[in-house]
């Protein structure tokens, strides 16, 4: 997996990671590619990904299917054709991550158009970096999604009201842009170093948890936020909207806090042993139970 030792072990530099989700943001598919119909040409979604081909474009009609995909490593596009309020994935009952992406994918395996429910996970990446665009990743029993040493980019997504977190980051370096992280049961981002954590014109509302509610970085997690929103995330302890615990390194640009809350201290930030560079923030209407309504 060249493209995850050259940017995830290499030391963790920001603008690598950035650059990373400039490139990912541009697929390129080979010439004389087919187009596979779901449910037209193939019963369900998994039977066109097993038929698939290096570049292909399977598209997928509006209509809930009860199924769990995994996408076997293929460079191919998967797409909602009515986009993610008509075609909907779900779980439900089967006990199973509901996208399943660990087979070494790049950035050319394009998932579009989808809400993902039902699952322990919404999706599951592990040694991947797919790109994703315009789903939602809702209602899971688990995570939104998980990234294990992995390194997806989402655009124009939202992470919402899964009973676990939106997003669990352990050791990867995912890249959100526009996305919706909301109303998460246990956190809106948790992220376990050596980890980063892209996140550009990106939302995290109403989200709950013990700790950072809204972006949790521990044991060496990195992260960089541009133009992003904490608004209403509870924690019951400490930080409301982010925590950052234990040599973690963060820098925000241009974020806003507001109506945070945290039990106890930092009821916008908790900063413990680490590196936080705030440049141009607002912080608002913040509280904490004991120290630093603000940070």
């Amino acid at each position: 997996m060249e493209w995850f030792s050259s940017f995830v072990l290499s030391g963790r530099p920001v603008g690598a990671f950035l650059a990373l989700g400039l490139v990912l943001a541009q697929p390129v598919g080979p010439a004389g590619a087919d187009t596979l119909e779901v449910p037209g040409q193939y019963p369900t979604i998994q039977a066109a990904i097993n038929a698939a081909q290096t570049g292909d474009e399977i598209l997928v009609a509006p209509g809930v299917y009860p199924e769990r995909i995994h996408l076997l490593g293929k460079t191919i596009t998967l797409r909602g054709t009515a986009g993610p309020d008509l075609t909907i994935i779900d779980a439900t009952g089967l006990n199973q991550d509901v996208i399943i992406c660990t087979n070494g994918e790049g950035p050319d395996t394009i998932v579009q158009g989808f809400t993902v429910t039902g699952g322990v996970d919404g999706i599951r990446t592990r040694l991947s970096a797919p790109t994703l665009s315009d789903c939602l990743f809702v209602a899971n029993a688990g995570h939104g999604m998980s990234c294990e040493e992995a390194a997806p980019v989402a655009f124009d997504c939202a992470f919402s009201d899964n009973i676990d977190c939106g997003i669990q980051n352990v050791i990867g370096a995912p890249v959100l842009e526009r996305c919706a992280i909301e109303g998460n049961g246990a956190g809106g981002v948790f992220s376990l170093g050596p980890a980063i954590v892209t996140l550009l014109d990106c939302s995290l509302i109403g989200n709950t948890a013990v700790f950072g509610a809204g972006l949790h970085n521990l044991d060496g997690g990195a992260a960089r936020l541009v133009n992003c929103t904490f608004i209403a995330n509870q924690a019951s302890y400490s930080g409301g909207g982010l925590l950052n615990d234990s040599d973690c390194q963060v820098h925000l640009v241009n974020c806003l806090f507001s109506d945070n809350s945290a039990g106890v201290d930092g009821g916008a930030v908790y900063n413990l042993e680490s590196d936080l560079e705030v440049s141009n923030g607002t912080f608002s209407a913040n509280a904490a139970g004991r120290d630093g309504g603000a940070v």
